[in-house]
């Protein structure tokens, strides 16, 4: 249990999907999600199931257990992929991408 739970957490109002997403596990009972590199909300509990499977990471579509499902029909026009990051370093990544972002002409 590594991903955010998007279909059981906490209903977030989101009136634009453009943007810079970080979820972030910071420990084995905290994982916290941000957009642009403003905090948006976290999930407590053990994450802490053993071993972490070996999934495929889908960049627009969502992991079922192995199989790609639930695609998105937007385009990506950049992904990260880390660990452990806090608000700070958040914030930081969203900078630094927003502004290469604009050296390409397609900042949001």
């Amino acid at each position: 249990n590594i991903g955010y739970d998007f279909v059981n957490g906490p209903n977030l109002v989101n009136s634009d999907s453009r943007g810079y997403y970080l979820l972030s596990r910071t420990s084995n009972t905290l994982q916290e999600l941000y957009k642009n590199g403003t905090f948006l909300d976290d999930e407590t509990g053990d994450k802490s199931a053993g071993t972490i499977p070996a999934f495929n990471l889908y960049i627009g579509a969502f992991n079922a257990t192995g199989t790609a499902e639930k695609f998105a029909d937007r385009r990506c026009q950049f992904a990260t992929i880390g660990t452990g990051v806090n608000n700070t370093i958040a914030g930081d990544m969203y900078t630094d991408i927003q502004a290469f972002q604009t050296t390409l002409g397609r900042n949001v």
